[in-house]
């Protein structure tokens, strides 16, 4: 074979080479172009959902710090079965020295309202304060005033009515 034919199959062969090379680089760029687009979507989409979630969060504390307990003594009355109530502490401080008193008769002639002990008594926050209420036909709404101290503070009162 003639020496010349041979640099011609070469070139030939070069020449496929570099076509092939060719069409493979278009696809590769269409590839890469596609690559981007998606890297660019998923980058998109991770922001939003860091966004998503940073608005969650937010959201939860939100929750959170509204279902802590009140700063201070807080009151909660609850009707425990028939004549049984309870003054809860529902706050996040002791309530200190706390006294319950019938409130119903002005004159202080009729007590609609029992309890074993009248001594004051210290009520920290979860702890309550039980006591019956009596009625019988033609009761009034009892009323009764809770006082109580929060550390060196003044003497707090919470008057409650009872309907019965």
């Amino acid at each position: 074979m003639d020496p010349g034919w041979w640099g011609v199959g070469i070139g030939a062969l070069g020449l496929i080479g570099g076509a092939i090379g060719f069409v493979r680089s278009i696809f590769a760029g269409r590839s890469a172009a596609r690559a981007e687009a998606a890297a660019a979507d998923a980058l998109s989409r991770s922001a939003a959902a860091a966004e998503e979630s940073a608005a969650a969060l937010k959201r939860a504390n939100e929750i959170a710090e509204a279902s802590l307990p009140p700063d201070g003594v807080l009151w909660g009355l609850i009707h425990v079965r028939d004549a049984r109530y309870v003054l809860k502490n529902i706050g996040n401080r002791t309530a200190e020295g706390a006294t319950l008193h019938d409130m119903t008769d002005p004159d202080g002639k009729e007590r609609w309202v029992r309890r074993e002990s009248w001594e004051p008594v210290d009520v920290p926050p979860g702890d309550v304060i039980d006591f019956l209420v009596l009625s019988a036909s033609g009761t009034p709404n009892v009323k009764v005033q809770l006082r109580w101290r929060e550390g060196d503070g003044p003497l707090r009162t919470d008057d409650t009515t009872i309907v019965v």
